[in-house]
């Protein structure tokens, strides 16, 4: 019996020992930065063999697989996971260390927020949304703006008008101003840029956006990004919430950008070259335009809208059944072409590093008239001279000239609807057209109707930080955004018949913004599981705007349109103002609290100072809680407030000519703007969130998802005043109103393959708006703005909510009947602020093969076809659906308002990549050539939706009220604009 068992032991021994020779182990470190990381999964891809690092991010893994290769993972919250291929001998024992680099999309990265104040994103109880330099040079976009579009859960971005050079609107979480721009505050490397979104038009009652000049309806657009080359930012982040903008005051209620650019001291020299060179074109023809025309249909065509063949002859009838059909809508655009060329330097060390770019970018847009050139360079240099101090100046310079046409409403000359202008029909030649506006001979004619503005920016920001102790720090930020700009409106001699002998409207504005900020930071480790991060500073900045505006008639034949000397009637402007220097001072204090490491409090807020007011100081607290569950989930919730100033020139008082007119002089002057004698305040915007991160499967899903609620009082709106304490003047500007805005968010990244040759990466971001006015002044005056007034502001409605007019008569039914003083009754319609916007982003790659795709959509808004009532006009008769109706019935159709209120909901293909990365033994055999990449990018594809409207279904008419001003709350009008265009784009990236 003994024996027995001695032999089944002698074969259980053996066979274990065949067993753990057909095995084998592997141990290592995990470390980041040389620092250990504890916690950090380790695993063989595809098994369920693995474990995690200790304290001192050691791991040890047995019985590991021999035999054929395999991929061992290492990752964790916060960290890129890291792999490495492995093959095995059997009983072998390998040493294998993983240093794993800092993940944007997790909790552990320190967050930029513009001050010096060390916070990583765990620490944080609000969201964020951030870009990347990857993502952003993955993007062959002409502008900063357009690597925006659709990539950020609650940021929405879209053009007025789709020209070159300007013309987009950035909403962060909805419409935050009325009488003000809902622009958000622009910071680059530390220092606030001037982002005043230029939506000129006649007169100075254009919210803070209006210059003076009689430029029709022209659209700008926002100045902050434009000075920057897309290819020389490291990131972008964005502060959406209250809690995360109130260290900025009275500046933030918008929501701040904040932009990092590249810098140096990254090893030896690194030489790149970049080309992107494209073309675009208009994205769609306009919808139900009838190009298609019978003989029998232009025989009725020609009763109905000349019965009495006063205007258009039989002859004439009979010459148009012969002629070959056209669309006119599609003669004012081109096949525009886009360039830029880049060169980069960067390297150094430490001690001493660099970056230097510069590049050329030539825009012809795909709208006639239109154009976008500039040149630019950006100069980074960095320096550690001693350990513990840190310096670091940039220095960006632009010069860029614009060439820009009407657009929108009132625009007297809007190119793009030239035909409906002119009445030229499709079986017109334009020649023959009995009502075409005089002097104006094509499309082209109206493209000489045109916006010139010349530009030099050049901005300078310096940083330095030195580490005084361990535990404190001292962070001194100092810089100017300084731009000059000549602006040139051109009327041609002759071609507009209200300015028969030309005109030239010229006005110059010199920019100047300056910013300081100062901070100390102090970290104080009470124990092992409880710290105290401390941070206070001082930040100090000014906006100094310098603007002249002057009108010049009788232009000599044959002399220099731009030359005042070749005018004949110089005129001064009928309002004309120098806005003052506008000079802001705050204290900032933020103390974040970590327990245990998984709780963290974070307490502060600011307090501000600014002349845009009365002497007053303004507090802005902001508190926030967030607590990791587990190690890859936390809930969060933050709370927070910040403040718009009011415009300079509704604070103060300001002047107005009383005489005036194309060929007059004016010197009498009277008050325009009551003084600030009730003690203006900032509009306050007190916000609550939210939400939870999640990240899932090893960090391969990651989840976040916010709820908020922003509540504005003490809105500047018109109401009545005292004309005995205000000069006279019985309305001005006060804090009278209220309204919020509430939504959800929602962003998934998730990494569904990730082998030694596949990755395949899908996103999703999704946002929800809801928006109300909840207090107006009284008596409750409707604020009316845009085409027809059809888009007004009323107490317990959206702002911008879209009040047609309907005749009295079919009014008496109709729900929230409503009427403006002289006008028809008005019945809410809807909303056009899109209360739902998702977005779905998706790459494959493939051996350096990568494809991606962008599709975004937008849903719940409604827009004003104006495009379509104008085509409706009984007197074009150009609508494909209603050009045969008897006249009686089309001049009612074509008054009630309500038929041309849409839902405007659409899909979009915005973007489609191909791009192959050269692998790197590839080029191994070339002396020069380090890394080569190829790209074509195809974007604004396809569109899907049921709007009839013009040429892209984002575009939107700039806005406009009923006395001229330009207010930036106006949305939802669509009027012969070109929108978003159609791109396609070749890149080249050459690294030396």
């Amino acid at each position: 019996m003994r024996k027995k068992i001695y032999l089944i032991f002698l074969f259980v021994c053996s066979y274990s020992s065949i067993l753990l020779a057909q095995t084998a182990t592997i141990s290592g470190k995990v470390t980041n930065k040389g620092e250990p990381v504890p916690g950090a999964s380790v695993m063989v891809v595809g098994q369920t063999i693995g474990t995690s690092s200790d304290a001192d991010g050691k791991f040890k893994i047995n019985n590991v697989p021999v035999g054929s290769s395999f991929t061992l993972r290492a990752g964790g919250i916060g960290f890129k996971n890291s792999n490495k291929t492995l093959s095995l001998k059997s009983g072998e024992s390998l040493t294998i260390n993983f240093e794993l680099e800092d993940d944007a999309k997790f909790l552990d990265e320190v967050v930029v927020t513009g001050l010096s104040i060390n916070a990583k994103q765990k620490e944080l109880g609000t969201s964020r949304s951030n870009i990347n330099s990857s993502t952003i040079e993955s993007l062959p976009a002409p502008s900063v703006e357009n690597a925006l579009v659709g990539r950020l859960a609650g940021v929405e971005a879209f053009t007025t008008d789709g020209a070159p050079g300007g013309g987009f609107r950035f909403r962060i979480r909805g419409g935050n101003s009325i009488s003000g721009a809902s622009e958000p505050l622009v910071i680059i490397d530390g220092i606030f840029m001037d982002n005043a979104n230029r939506n000129s038009v006649t007169g100075a009652a254009g919210g803070n956006n209006a210059t003076g000049a009689a430029t029709f309806g022209m659209a700008n657009g926002t100045r902050g990004l434009g000075a920057l080359n897309p290819e020389d930012i490291e990131s972008i982040e964005v502060l959406k919430g209250a809690a995360a903008a109130s260290l900025y005051g009275s500046r933030a209620a918008s929501g701040v950008i904040v932009v990092k650019t590249k810098g140096g001291g990254n090893g030896k020299l690194k030489l790149d070259y970049s080309l992107d060179i494209g073309s675009m074109e208009v994205s769609r023809n306009v919808g139900k335009y009838k190009t298609q025309w019978t003989a029998n249909e232009i025989d009725q065509w020609a009763n109905l809208i000349n019965p009495t063949k006063s205007v258009y002859t039989d002859a004439n009838i009979a010459q148009y059944k012969i002629n070959p059909t056209m669309d006119y809508t599609m003669d004012p655009f081109r096949k525009g072409t886009f360039s830029r060329h880049t060169v980069r330097v960067q390297g150094g060390t430490k001690q001493f590093g660099y970056y230097f770019s510069g590049n050329l970018q030539n825009t012809m847009g795909h709208i006639k008239g239109t154009q976008f050139d500039t040149k630019g360079a950006l100069l980074s240099l960095s320096s550690e001279p001693v350990t513990g101090l840190s310096l670091k100046l940039n220095i960006n310079y632009q010069d860029a000239d614009r060439f820009q046409v009407a657009s929108g409403t009132p625009g007297f000359f809007v190119p793009n609807r030239w035909a409906n202008d002119t009445g030229t029909m499709p079986f017109m030649r334009y020649t023959d057209a009995k009502t075409n506006v005089a002097g104006v001979k094509s499309s082209d004619d109206y493209a000489l109707i045109r916006r010139e503005n010349m530009s030099k920016r050049v901005t300078v920001s310096g940083n330095l930080n030195y580490k005084i102790f361990k535990s404190l720090s001292v962070d001194v930020t100092a810089g100017i955004d300084q731009s000059k700009i000549d602006g040139f409106m051109v009327y041609p001699l002759g071609l507009v018949s209200i300015f028969p002998t030309g005109r030239l409207d010229r006005d110059y504005e010199k920019l100047s913004q300056k910013t300081f900020t100062a901070g100390l930071n102090h970290v104080l480790q009470v124990s092992e599981k409880f710290y105290v991060k401390s941070a206070v500073g001082v930040q100090y900045d000014e906006n100094d705007r310098f603007y002249d505006y002057a009108r010049y008639q009788g232009l000599v034949v044959g002399r220099d349109y731009k030359d005042s000397l070749s005018y004949n009637a110089p005129q001064r402007a009928a309002f004309f103002q120098v806005a003052p220097l506008v000079k802001t001072l705050g204290i900032y204090v933020n103390e974040t609290i970590g327990i245990g490491s998984k709780l963290f409090l974070n307490l502060g807020g600011r307090f501000d100072r600014s002349t845009s007011f009365v002497e007053q100081t303004f507090f802005y607290p902001r508190a926030s809680v967030s607590y990791q569950v587990a190690p890859t989930v936390r809930v969060r919730g933050a709370y927070g407030m910040s403040g718009t100033q009011p415009a300079p020139y509704q604070s103060t008082p300001t002047y107005r000519s009383v005489a005036g007119g194309y060929n007059g002089s004016a010197t009498n002057y009277v008050p325009n703007t009551p003084p600030n004698a009730d003690g203006l305040k900032p509009e306050t915007q007190t916000e609550i969130e939210f939400g939870f991160d999640a990240s899932l499967m090893q960090g391969r899903i990651n989840i976040e998802m916010t709820y908020y609620n922003k509540m504005f009082k003490d809105l500047l709106l018109n109401t009545s005043i005292n004309p005995a304490l205000n000069l006279g003047l019985v309305s001005g500007i006060r804090n009278v109103g209220s309204m919020y805005n509430r939504g959800l968010e929602m962003t998934i990244n998730a990494a569904v393959i990730q082998t030694k040759d596949w990755n395949w990466n899908v996103s999703l971001t999704a946002s929800t708006l809801e928006n109300k006015v909840t207090k107006m002044p009284f008596p409750p005056t409707p604020i009316i703005g845009g085409i027809d007034n059809i888009v007004q502001i009323r107490e317990g409605y959206p702002i911008s909510g879209i009040w047609a007019g309907v005749p009295v008569s079919s009014a008496g039914d109709a729900p929230a009947v409503a009427t403006v003083a002289g006008g028809p009754a008005r019945v809410y319609m809807g909303n056009t602020q899109p209360k739902f916007e998702g977005n779905f982003n998706t790459s494959l790659s493939y051996q350096g093969f990568t494809v991606s795709a962008l599709i975004g959509g937008k849903a719940g808004f409604f827009k004003y076809n104006q495009t379509a009532r104008d085509m409706a006009n009984p007197t074009k008769r150009q609508h494909e659906d209603y050009w045969s109706l008897p006249t009686a019935d089309l001049t009612t159709l074509y008054n009630d308002q309500t038929r041309w209120v849409q839902r405007a909901d659409f899909i979009k293909l915005r973007q489609l990549t191909l791009s192959y990365t050269v692998p790197k033994q590839y080029l191994e055999q070339s002396r020069y050539i380090k890394r080569l990449n190829l790209g074509f990018t195809g974007a604004n594809l396809f569109t899907y939706t049921k709007f009839s409207g013009a040429y892209d279904v984002e575009s939107e008419t700039n806005g406009s009220s009923a006395s001229g001003a330009s207010w930036a709350w106006t949305r939802g009008i669509d009027s012969w604009d070109g929108g978003i265009p159609k791109s396609y784009t070749f890149s080249l990236n050459v690294g030396f």
